[in-house]
C-alpha cells in the first residue's frame, strides 16, 4: 500500500470510484448517474474545486472546495471543504494531509481568507487530524436542517 499520492483535478471516470469511496464513508450508495449529470454542470465552474488523490491510477481520496463570495469586510471569498473522504485503508499515511494541502493552495490562488469545514465532534480521528493541520476548534454550534425530498 506504499507509493507515491499524486493530487489532482477529479475527472469524470474517477466518479465510480468516488461513489465506492462515499459508500464507505457513508454507508450508503450514491447514483454515479446524478453524480454525472452534476459534475459535468459543475466542473466548469471556477468556484469549484474538485480534487482526486491518486496511487497509480488507484483513487485514495477525495475533496471538494467550493468557493463563496463574501459582503463582510474587504469582500475576500472563502472557501468551505466539502465531501473530505479518504479510503479507511489509507488514512494515516499522508493522503487527508496531501489533499488538504492542494484544497488550501487552490484558496490562497483565489485570495480567500480561510478555509472553513465542518465535522461531527464524536470524529475523535477527525477532528485531532484537522487540528494536527493548524484548524482550530472552536466552541461553536452548527445546525442542519433536511428540507422537503433531500
Amino acid at each position: 500500500m506504499g507509493g507515491r499520492v499524486e493530487v489532482g483535478r477529479l475527472v469524470e471516470s474517477d466518479l465510480e470510484a468516488v461513489a465506492r469511496l462515499y459508500e464507505q464513508f457513508w454507508g450508503e450508495p450514491s447514483s454515479v448517474e446524478r453524480m454525472r449529470e452534476a459534475f459535468r454542470r459543475l466542473e466548469s465552474n471556477p468556484d469549484y474545486v474538485f480534487l482526486a488523490a491518486k496511487n497509480g491510477g488507484e483513487l485514495l481520496g477525495t475533496a471538494t472546495g467550493i468557493l463563496c463570495s463574501d459582503l463582510y469586510g474587504e469582500c475576500r471569498p472563502f472557501m468551505v471543504v466539502e465531501n473530505f473522504v479518504v479510503d479507511a485503508g489509507r488514512q494515516r499515511t499522508g493522503v487527508g494531509s496531501a489533499l488538504m494541502r492542494e484544497l488550501e493552495a487552490a484558496a490562497l490562488e483565489r485570495d480567500c481568507t480561510q478555509t472553513i469545514l465542518v465535522t461531527e465532534s464524536d470524529r475523535v480521528d477527525a477532528v485531532s487530524f484537522y487540528e494536527s493541520l493548524g484548524y482550530e476548534s472552536r466552541p461553536y454550534r452548527g445546525f442542519k436542517k433536511r428540507l422537503p425530498g433531500g
